[in-house]
Protein backbone atom coordinates (compact mmCIF):
# COMPACT_ATOMS: atom_id res chain seq x y z
CA UNK A 1 0.00 0.00 0.00
CA UNK A 2 0.94 3.29 0.00
CA UNK A 3 2.92 5.03 3.17
CA UNK A 4 2.42 8.18 5.28
CA UNK A 5 -0.59 6.62 7.34
CA UNK A 6 -3.44 6.42 4.79
CA UNK A 7 -5.73 3.46 4.34
CA UNK A 8 -5.98 2.85 0.80
CA UNK A 9 -4.32 0.35 -1.87
CA UNK A 10 -1.62 1.05 -4.53
CA UNK A 11 -4.11 -0.59 -7.51
CA UNK A 12 -7.85 -0.83 -6.58
CA UNK A 13 -8.21 -1.58 -9.79
CA UNK A 14 -9.82 -5.36 -9.36
CA UNK A 15 -11.19 -4.43 -6.09
CA UNK A 16 -14.52 -6.15 -5.34
CA UNK A 17 -16.66 -3.32 -5.30
CA UNK A 18 -15.20 -3.09 -9.37
CA UNK A 19 -12.88 -0.30 -10.23
CA UNK A 20 -12.26 2.33 -7.93
CA UNK A 21 -9.01 3.90 -9.47
CA UNK A 22 -5.17 4.12 -9.24
CA UNK A 23 -4.31 4.74 -5.93
CA UNK A 24 -1.79 7.76 -5.32
CA UNK A 25 -0.04 10.53 -2.75
CA UNK A 26 -0.27 14.01 -4.45
CA UNK A 27 1.66 14.81 -6.34
CA UNK A 28 0.58 12.23 -8.98
CA UNK A 29 2.66 12.22 -12.66
CA UNK A 30 0.13 11.29 -14.89
CA UNK A 31 3.30 10.15 -17.55
CA UNK A 32 4.01 7.63 -14.81
CA UNK A 33 0.78 5.99 -13.87
CA UNK A 34 -2.04 6.08 -16.20
CA UNK A 35 -5.16 7.29 -14.72
CA UNK A 36 -7.62 6.78 -17.95
CA UNK A 37 -9.65 3.24 -17.59
CA UNK A 38 -8.02 1.09 -20.52
CA UNK A 39 -6.24 3.67 -21.21
CA UNK A 40 -8.31 5.55 -23.75
CA UNK A 41 -7.23 8.73 -23.46
CA UNK A 42 -7.57 10.05 -27.20
CA UNK A 43 -11.06 11.75 -27.68
CA UNK A 44 -13.61 13.67 -30.09
CA UNK A 45 -15.42 16.46 -29.51
CA UNK A 46 -18.21 16.47 -27.63
CA UNK A 47 -17.05 13.42 -25.54
CA UNK A 48 -17.06 13.16 -22.38
CA UNK A 49 -14.75 12.25 -19.87
CA UNK A 50 -16.12 10.75 -16.37
CA UNK A 51 -13.50 11.10 -13.66
CA UNK A 52 -14.30 9.11 -10.45
CA UNK A 53 -12.55 9.87 -7.16
CA UNK A 54 -12.06 8.49 -3.74
CA UNK A 55 -10.24 10.85 -1.38
CA UNK A 56 -9.07 9.42 2.04
CA UNK A 57 -9.78 10.89 5.25
CA UNK A 58 -6.74 13.40 6.22
CA UNK A 59 -4.52 11.45 9.13
CA UNK A 60 -4.65 10.87 12.48
CA UNK A 61 -2.01 13.26 13.44
CA UNK A 62 -2.76 16.26 10.64
CA UNK A 63 -4.43 19.56 11.97
CA UNK A 64 -7.50 20.52 10.45
CA UNK A 65 -6.61 24.04 9.92
CA UNK A 66 -3.91 22.74 7.78
CA UNK A 67 -6.34 20.38 5.69
CA UNK A 68 -9.61 22.70 5.30
CA UNK A 69 -9.07 24.34 2.64
CA UNK A 70 -6.86 21.63 1.05
CA UNK A 71 -7.65 20.28 -2.76
CA UNK A 72 -6.48 18.06 -5.14
CA UNK A 73 -6.14 19.64 -8.38
CA UNK A 74 -6.61 17.71 -11.31
CA UNK A 75 -5.14 18.76 -14.75
CA UNK A 76 -6.20 17.23 -17.85
CA UNK A 77 -3.15 17.80 -19.95
CA UNK A 78 -2.53 17.02 -23.80
CA UNK A 79 0.81 16.05 -25.06
CA UNK A 80 1.62 17.61 -28.31
CA UNK A 81 5.11 18.29 -30.14
CA UNK A 82 6.81 21.20 -31.38
CA UNK A 83 8.82 22.43 -34.04
CA UNK A 84 11.76 20.17 -32.82
CA UNK A 85 9.96 17.16 -31.85
CA UNK A 86 9.63 17.45 -28.70
CA UNK A 87 7.20 16.81 -26.08
CA UNK A 88 5.34 20.10 -24.43
CA UNK A 89 2.27 19.26 -22.50
CA UNK A 90 -0.60 21.65 -22.45
CA UNK A 91 -2.80 21.57 -19.93
CA UNK A 92 -6.72 21.97 -21.63
CA UNK A 93 -8.75 21.32 -18.68
CA UNK A 94 -8.39 21.86 -15.03
CA UNK A 95 -10.92 20.61 -11.79
CA UNK A 96 -10.71 20.56 -8.36
CA UNK A 97 -11.92 17.82 -5.84
CA UNK A 98 -11.81 17.66 -1.80
CA UNK A 99 -11.70 19.17 0.98
CA UNK A 100 -11.10 15.37 2.71
CA UNK A 101 -13.29 14.56 5.17
CA UNK A 102 -12.19 13.88 8.71
CA UNK A 103 -13.28 9.86 9.12
CA UNK A 104 -14.60 9.02 6.03
CA UNK A 105 -13.70 8.11 2.51
CA UNK A 106 -15.69 11.02 0.64
CA UNK A 107 -16.04 10.07 -3.80
CA UNK A 108 -17.07 12.45 -6.08
CA UNK A 109 -17.93 12.42 -9.59
CA UNK A 110 -16.97 14.74 -12.39
CA UNK A 111 -17.95 15.07 -15.56
CA UNK A 112 -16.03 17.05 -18.55
CA UNK A 113 -17.22 17.50 -22.17
CA UNK A 114 -14.58 17.68 -24.39
CA UNK A 115 -14.30 20.88 -26.17
CA UNK A 116 -10.23 21.94 -26.68
CA UNK A 117 -8.74 21.82 -29.73
CA UNK A 118 -6.85 18.60 -31.23
CA UNK A 119 -8.61 16.32 -28.50
CA UNK A 120 -7.48 13.16 -30.79
CA UNK A 121 -3.65 13.67 -29.52
CA UNK A 122 -2.90 11.45 -26.62
CA UNK A 123 -3.79 13.02 -22.94
CA UNK A 124 -2.70 12.17 -19.25
CA UNK A 125 -3.78 13.91 -15.74
CA UNK A 126 -1.72 14.97 -13.17
CA UNK A 127 -2.47 15.71 -9.49
CA UNK A 128 -1.35 17.89 -7.43
CA UNK A 129 -2.18 19.70 -4.00
CA UNK A 130 -3.43 22.95 -3.68
CA UNK A 131 -1.31 23.31 -0.52
CA UNK A 132 1.87 21.62 -1.64
CA UNK A 133 3.44 20.87 2.14
CA UNK A 134 0.04 18.83 2.91
CA UNK A 135 -0.29 16.02 0.15
CA UNK A 136 -3.66 14.70 -0.13
CA UNK A 137 -4.08 10.34 -0.61
CA UNK A 138 -6.53 9.57 -3.46
CA UNK A 139 -8.11 6.88 -6.04
CA UNK A 140 -8.86 8.05 -9.35
CA UNK A 141 -9.86 6.90 -12.72
CA UNK A 142 -11.14 8.84 -15.68
CA UNK A 143 -14.00 6.88 -17.94
CA UNK A 144 -14.45 7.61 -21.81
CA UNK A 145 -18.43 8.21 -22.19
CA UNK A 146 -20.32 9.13 -25.39
CA UNK A 147 -22.05 12.45 -25.12
CA UNK A 148 -25.44 10.75 -24.59
CA UNK A 149 -24.00 10.17 -20.78
CA UNK A 150 -24.76 14.10 -20.18
CA UNK A 151 -28.15 13.10 -20.38
CA UNK A 152 -27.96 9.80 -18.12
CA UNK A 153 -30.05 11.87 -14.93
CA UNK A 154 -33.15 11.60 -17.91
CA UNK A 155 -32.82 8.47 -19.28
CA UNK A 156 -32.74 6.66 -16.17
CA UNK A 157 -35.95 8.43 -14.75
CA UNK A 158 -37.81 8.00 -18.41
CA UNK A 159 -36.89 3.60 -17.68
CA UNK A 160 -38.44 4.43 -14.24
CA UNK A 161 -41.54 5.89 -15.40
CA UNK A 162 -41.73 3.19 -18.07
CA UNK A 163 -41.22 0.11 -15.67
CA UNK A 164 -43.94 1.95 -13.22
CA UNK A 165 -46.13 2.69 -16.15
CA UNK A 166 -46.03 -1.18 -17.53
CA UNK A 167 -46.60 -2.33 -14.25
CA UNK A 168 -49.01 -0.38 -13.85
CA UNK A 169 -50.95 -1.54 -16.91
CA UNK A 170 -50.04 -4.99 -15.92
CA UNK A 171 -49.88 -6.33 -19.32
CA UNK A 172 -46.78 -7.97 -18.51
CA UNK A 173 -45.90 -9.72 -14.92
CA UNK A 174 -44.49 -6.96 -12.66
CA UNK A 175 -40.97 -9.03 -12.39
CA UNK A 176 -39.62 -9.52 -16.14
CA UNK A 177 -41.25 -6.10 -16.56
CA UNK A 178 -38.42 -4.86 -13.65
CA UNK A 179 -35.88 -7.22 -14.96
CA UNK A 180 -36.08 -6.07 -18.84
CA UNK A 181 -36.38 -2.59 -17.22
CA UNK A 182 -32.54 -3.41 -15.75
CA UNK A 183 -31.67 -5.00 -19.47
CA UNK A 184 -32.24 -1.59 -21.11
CA UNK A 185 -30.76 0.72 -18.04
CA UNK A 186 -27.53 -1.75 -18.83
CA UNK A 187 -28.35 -1.19 -22.55
CA UNK A 188 -27.09 2.26 -22.07
CA UNK A 189 -24.73 2.25 -19.53
CA UNK A 190 -22.97 -0.14 -22.46
CA UNK A 191 -23.61 2.53 -25.15
CA UNK A 192 -22.47 5.73 -22.92
CA UNK A 193 -19.44 3.70 -21.91
CA UNK A 194 -18.31 2.90 -25.38
CA UNK A 195 -19.33 -0.10 -25.84
CA UNK A 196 -17.79 -1.42 -22.71
CA UNK A 197 -19.77 -3.54 -20.21
CA UNK A 198 -18.99 -4.08 -16.72
CA UNK A 199 -18.20 -7.17 -14.83
CA UNK A 200 -21.30 -9.74 -14.23
CA UNK A 201 -19.33 -9.39 -10.69
CA UNK A 202 -19.75 -5.96 -10.64
CA UNK A 203 -23.16 -5.67 -11.80
CA UNK A 204 -24.53 -8.76 -8.83
CA UNK A 205 -22.89 -6.22 -6.71
CA UNK A 206 -25.40 -3.09 -7.50
CA UNK A 207 -27.68 -5.23 -5.94
CA UNK A 208 -28.59 -4.97 -2.04
CA UNK A 209 -27.44 -8.39 -0.68
CA UNK A 210 -28.07 -7.30 3.20
CA UNK A 211 -31.76 -6.22 1.87
CA UNK A 212 -32.37 -9.41 -0.16
CA UNK A 213 -31.03 -11.80 2.66
CA UNK A 214 -32.79 -9.94 5.32
CA UNK A 215 -36.47 -10.62 3.40
CA UNK A 216 -35.20 -14.19 2.02
CA UNK A 217 -34.11 -14.84 5.78
CA UNK A 218 -37.73 -13.12 7.60
CA UNK A 219 -39.85 -14.79 4.87
CA UNK A 220 -38.62 -18.32 5.45
CA UNK A 221 -39.29 -17.73 8.91
CA UNK A 222 -42.86 -16.38 8.49
CA UNK A 223 -43.33 -19.13 6.36
CA UNK A 224 -42.71 -21.71 8.52
CA UNK A 225 -45.52 -20.05 10.92
CA UNK A 226 -47.87 -20.09 8.41
CA UNK A 227 -47.94 -23.90 8.23
CA UNK A 228 -48.99 -24.62 11.66
CA UNK A 229 -51.99 -22.37 11.53
CA UNK A 230 -51.20 -19.36 13.93
CA UNK A 231 -52.43 -16.73 12.33
CA UNK A 232 -55.58 -17.94 11.57
CA UNK A 233 -56.35 -18.74 14.83
CA UNK A 234 -55.12 -15.48 15.42
CA UNK A 235 -58.05 -13.99 13.50
CA UNK A 236 -60.45 -16.11 14.64
CA UNK A 237 -59.98 -14.56 18.03
CA UNK A 238 -60.05 -11.45 17.25
CA UNK A 239 -63.52 -12.08 15.33
CA UNK A 240 -65.13 -13.54 18.38
CA UNK A 241 -63.42 -9.98 20.24
CA UNK A 242 -65.45 -8.21 18.31
CA UNK A 243 -68.24 -9.12 19.70
CA UNK A 244 -70.58 -8.07 16.81
CA UNK A 245 -69.20 -4.86 15.83
CA UNK A 246 -67.78 -5.03 12.39
CA UNK A 247 -66.35 -1.63 13.68
CA UNK A 248 -64.19 -3.17 16.71
CA UNK A 249 -62.82 -6.44 13.81
CA UNK A 250 -61.54 -3.25 11.43
CA UNK A 251 -59.70 -2.30 14.34
CA UNK A 252 -58.27 -5.59 15.77
CA UNK A 253 -57.17 -6.91 12.45
CA UNK A 254 -55.26 -3.56 11.60
CA UNK A 255 -53.96 -3.41 15.17
CA UNK A 256 -53.25 -7.06 14.74
CA UNK A 257 -51.79 -6.40 10.92
CA UNK A 258 -49.54 -3.46 11.87
CA UNK A 259 -47.99 -5.22 15.18
CA UNK A 260 -46.83 -8.34 13.04
CA UNK A 261 -45.54 -6.34 9.90
CA UNK A 262 -43.54 -4.26 12.53
CA UNK A 263 -41.44 -7.24 13.24
CA UNK A 264 -42.03 -9.68 10.13
CA UNK A 265 -41.49 -7.61 7.63
CA UNK A 266 -45.08 -5.84 6.50
CA UNK A 267 -45.39 -7.78 2.15
CA UNK A 268 -44.80 -11.01 3.59
CA UNK A 269 -47.79 -10.47 6.99
CA UNK A 270 -50.32 -9.12 3.80
CA UNK A 271 -49.57 -12.34 1.83
CA UNK A 272 -50.61 -14.44 4.86
CA UNK A 273 -53.14 -12.13 6.47
CA UNK A 274 -55.64 -10.91 3.39
CA UNK A 275 -56.58 -14.39 2.58
CA UNK A 276 -57.68 -15.21 6.08
CA UNK A 277 -59.39 -11.96 5.68
CA UNK A 278 -61.20 -12.64 2.70
CA UNK A 279 -62.74 -16.29 4.17
CA UNK A 280 -63.71 -14.05 7.30
CA UNK A 281 -66.11 -11.44 5.21
CA UNK A 282 -67.63 -14.46 3.29
CA UNK A 283 -68.43 -16.46 6.34
CA UNK A 284 -69.75 -12.99 8.00
CA UNK A 285 -71.13 -12.44 4.18
CA UNK A 286 -69.79 -8.63 4.03
CA UNK A 287 -67.40 -6.52 1.59
CA UNK A 288 -63.81 -7.38 2.12
CA UNK A 289 -62.23 -4.44 0.73
CA UNK A 290 -62.47 -2.29 3.72
CA UNK A 291 -60.90 -4.40 5.98
CA UNK A 292 -58.11 -5.71 3.58
CA UNK A 293 -57.44 -1.28 2.73
CA UNK A 294 -57.15 -0.75 6.49
CA UNK A 295 -54.52 -3.49 6.57
CA UNK A 296 -52.55 -2.82 3.24
CA UNK A 297 -52.33 1.03 5.25
CA UNK A 298 -51.67 0.02 8.70
CA UNK A 299 -49.19 -2.42 7.33
CA UNK A 300 -46.98 0.02 5.64
CA UNK A 301 -47.72 2.19 8.65
CA UNK A 302 -46.02 -0.59 11.20
CA UNK A 303 -43.49 -2.25 9.30
CA UNK A 304 -42.18 1.53 9.67
CA UNK A 305 -41.55 1.46 13.12
CA UNK A 306 -38.46 -0.72 13.05
CA UNK A 307 -35.28 -1.96 10.26
CA UNK A 308 -36.68 -5.33 9.07
CA UNK A 309 -40.38 -4.23 8.62
CA UNK A 310 -40.63 -2.54 5.58
CA UNK A 311 -37.66 -2.56 2.50
CA UNK A 312 -37.32 1.45 2.75
CA UNK A 313 -36.25 0.73 6.44
CA UNK A 314 -33.99 -2.42 5.52
CA UNK A 315 -31.68 -0.50 2.86
CA UNK A 316 -31.51 2.45 5.20
CA UNK A 317 -30.50 0.35 7.97
CA UNK A 318 -27.54 -1.95 5.38
CA UNK A 319 -26.53 0.96 4.15
CA UNK A 320 -25.61 3.07 7.51
CA UNK A 321 -23.26 0.75 9.68
CA UNK A 322 -23.82 3.56 12.67
CA UNK A 323 -27.63 3.00 12.60
CA UNK A 324 -29.40 -0.53 13.87
CA UNK A 325 -32.46 -2.16 15.09
CA UNK A 326 -32.53 -0.56 18.09
CA UNK A 327 -32.22 3.19 16.47
CA UNK A 328 -35.10 2.62 14.74
CA UNK A 329 -37.18 0.93 18.07
CA UNK A 330 -36.11 4.73 20.21
CA UNK A 331 -36.28 7.25 17.48
CA UNK A 332 -39.49 5.92 14.89
CA UNK A 333 -41.40 3.33 17.02
CA UNK A 334 -42.91 5.92 19.27
CA UNK A 335 -44.36 8.05 16.44
CA UNK A 336 -45.72 4.99 14.75
CA UNK A 337 -48.04 3.73 17.86
CA UNK A 338 -48.71 7.17 19.51
CA UNK A 339 -49.31 9.29 16.29
CA UNK A 340 -49.83 7.29 13.16
CA UNK A 341 -51.42 4.63 13.87
CA UNK A 342 -54.56 5.64 16.36
CA UNK A 343 -54.80 8.72 13.39
CA UNK A 344 -55.07 5.80 10.40
CA UNK A 345 -56.90 3.95 12.54
CA UNK A 346 -59.47 6.84 13.01
CA UNK A 347 -59.54 7.58 9.20
CA UNK A 348 -60.27 4.67 8.47
CA UNK A 349 -63.20 4.19 10.68
CA UNK A 350 -64.70 7.81 9.37
CA UNK A 351 -64.14 6.62 5.95
CA UNK A 352 -65.57 3.58 6.04
CA UNK A 353 -68.29 4.13 8.11
CA UNK A 354 -71.32 3.47 6.44
CA UNK A 355 -69.85 -0.13 5.57
CA UNK A 356 -69.72 -0.60 9.53
CA UNK A 357 -73.46 0.35 9.84
CA UNK A 358 -74.78 -0.80 6.63
CA UNK A 359 -75.79 -4.27 8.36
CA UNK A 360 -75.94 -6.36 12.06
CA UNK A 361 -73.03 -9.01 11.97
CA UNK A 362 -74.64 -12.58 11.61
CA UNK A 363 -74.61 -14.59 14.19
CA UNK A 364 -71.65 -17.07 14.64
CA UNK A 365 -71.06 -20.35 16.63
CA UNK A 366 -67.37 -19.34 18.13
CA UNK A 367 -66.88 -22.86 19.25
CA UNK A 368 -67.39 -24.16 15.48
CA UNK A 369 -65.48 -21.63 14.38
CA UNK A 370 -62.44 -22.02 16.64
CA UNK A 371 -63.21 -25.75 15.93
CA UNK A 372 -62.42 -25.14 12.04
CA UNK A 373 -59.49 -22.88 12.64
CA UNK A 374 -57.53 -24.80 15.15
CA UNK A 375 -53.45 -24.80 15.57
CA UNK A 376 -52.43 -28.06 13.30
CA UNK A 377 -48.98 -28.03 13.80
CA UNK A 378 -47.71 -27.76 17.25
CA UNK A 379 -44.18 -29.02 17.43
CA UNK A 380 -43.23 -27.10 14.35
CA UNK A 381 -44.89 -23.95 16.23
CA UNK A 382 -42.31 -24.47 18.75
CA UNK A 383 -39.83 -24.86 16.17
CA UNK A 384 -40.99 -21.79 14.28
CA UNK A 385 -42.14 -19.79 17.51
CA UNK A 386 -38.53 -20.03 19.48
CA UNK A 387 -36.78 -19.43 16.25
CA UNK A 388 -38.35 -15.99 15.96
CA UNK A 389 -38.09 -14.48 19.52
CA UNK A 390 -34.48 -15.54 19.23
CA UNK A 391 -34.14 -13.67 16.09
CA UNK A 392 -35.74 -10.67 17.03
CA UNK A 393 -33.74 -10.92 20.34
CA UNK A 394 -30.41 -10.55 18.71
CA UNK A 395 -31.77 -7.83 16.19
CA UNK A 396 -32.27 -5.89 19.98
CA UNK A 397 -28.67 -6.68 20.68
CA UNK A 398 -27.39 -5.47 17.94
CA UNK A 399 -25.29 -2.67 19.54
CA UNK A 400 -23.68 -5.54 21.10
CA UNK A 401 -22.54 -7.79 18.74
CA UNK A 402 -22.40 -5.38 15.59
CA UNK A 403 -23.72 -8.32 13.07
CA UNK A 404 -25.54 -7.63 9.80
CA UNK A 405 -29.18 -8.14 10.22
CA UNK A 406 -29.45 -10.30 7.28
CA UNK A 407 -26.83 -12.67 8.52
CA UNK A 408 -29.19 -13.12 11.81
CA UNK A 409 -32.65 -13.61 9.69
CA UNK A 410 -30.51 -16.27 7.49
Amino acid sequence: GVCIGWKTHSNESNYIFGPVGIACVTPCNGSERNFFDGHHDQFHNGDVISIVSHIDPRPDDAEEENFKNNYAVIDIIRLDRDSEGKEVQTIVRTEKIGPPNVENRKSENIKVTVSWDDPTKHHLINITSSVAEYPMSLNLMAMKEISLSQQSVLIAALIMILVYLFILLEWIHRTLVAIFGSMVALFFFFLMHGSETESIRTVMLHQEWSTLGLLFGMMLIVGELSHTGIFEWFAVRLLVSSKGSFRRLLMLLSLLTAITSAFLDNVTTMLLLAPVTIDMCNILQVDPRPYLISEAILSNIGGAATQIGDPPNIIIGASFDEVGFVDFIINIMPCVFIIAIPVSLALMLWVYNPYMVMKKMVDIDSNKLKAAYPIYDEPRLYIAGTTTFFVILLFFLHPVHHKDTAWIAL
